[in-house]
């Protein structure tokens, strides 16, 4: 008998720590998708700038939109490490 209830308390634990394995996942997975739309959401919002600034920017105006990245402050306890490739 208690060689079952031990079994039983394995398996109990195994699958305690799956879920929370597959929870961890989907926070991070969720901190990806709305870092990612922040970072889109703020490009948006310079380009309507850009535009209300001047009816026809120059490709360098553009481009330089994309040198501002989101901040850790558009996604809390999100942080965006530079890596050159």
């Amino acid at each position: 008998m208690l060689t079952l209830l031990s079994a039983i308390a394995v398996g109990l634990l195994f699958m305690v720590h799956g879920a929370g394995q597959v929870g961890n996942n989907d926070l991070e997975t969720n901190r990806a998708y709305y870092g990612a739309e922040s970072g889109m959401e703020l490009l948006t919002a310079n380009l309507a700038a850009l535009y209300q600034q001047s009816q026809s920017p120059t490709p360098a105006q553009i481009n330089n939109l994309t040198n501002s990245p989101p901040t850790s402050a558009m996604i809390g306890s999100m942080t965006y490490l530079e890596r050159i490739t």
